[in-house]
């Protein structure tokens, strides 16, 4: 519990890494998935090109990566949810392969087990990182996409206008998944936008007409 604290807590990608790096033995999948979602938080706050350069060479990413793996079939709806967040936002954050095709498909197989015990804002950040994470995406089965889909209707009427359009845009980008709603779920979305729509901020709303095309 303490370790898991530090990690939320830290400042910087050294401090994130060298926690994980000292203590990834005995992180459990809890600890796994704090860890890459904070590391995928702070890298996207980085600034300058040479800090990115740095941190692709740095080995204490891919054996955090390797805890993923090893950890992946224990993941919860919100632990996968954080994971992929994190692993999205190392790979275009560092312009890394984050994610290779053994990991995908325990990825997406977690992602399959946990879809419909998903909130809005889990499914939105799911959506959003395969939208990212090509790999991971290519790996979802029909049943997987299917779940999702599942997720987005009954989630719908909770979504914030942040969650709304971020679920519309990933949508645009995933042809299984947009392929994989039906009317009845594509009707609960319009729902949640028009519910959601006076409430959105000026960038949701241009996100939300864009991903409606």
């Amino acid at each position: 519990r303490e370790v898991n604290k530090e990690l939320s807590a830290a400042a910087t990608v050294d401090v994130l890494l060298t926690l994980a790096n000292e203590h990834g033995e005995r992180f459990n999948y809890i600890n796994v998935s704090t860890a890459v979602h904070t590391l995928g938080k702070l890298v996207s706050y980085l600034a300058k090109p040479g800090d990115k350069l740095v941190l692709r060479e740095d080995h204490r990413i891919a054996k955090l990566i390797t805890l993923v793996g090893s950890e992946c079939g224990q993941f919860q709806e919100q632990a996968i949810g954080n994971v992929l967040g994190g692993l999205a936002a190392l790979q275009t954050g560092l312009g890394i392969q984050a994610v290779d095709e053994a990991l995908a498909k325990r990825l997406a197989s977690a992602v399959e087990r946990n879809a419909r015990d998903m909130n809005s804002q889990g499914v939105a950040t799911t959506l959003d990182a395969l939208s990212e994470l090509e790999a991971v995406a290519g790996a979802m089965s029909p049943a997987g996409w299917e779940a999702l889909a599942d997720a987005v209707t009954h989630t719908a009427p909770a979504m914030s206008g942040r969650n709304v359009a971020s679920t519309l845009v990933a949508l645009s980008r995933l042809e299984a998944a947009a392929g994989a709603m039906s009317p009845t779920e594509w009707a609960a979305m319009a729902r949640a936008a028009e519910r959601a729509a006076p409430m959105m901020h000026e960038q949701d709303i241009t996100n939300t007409l864009n991903a409606l095309g």
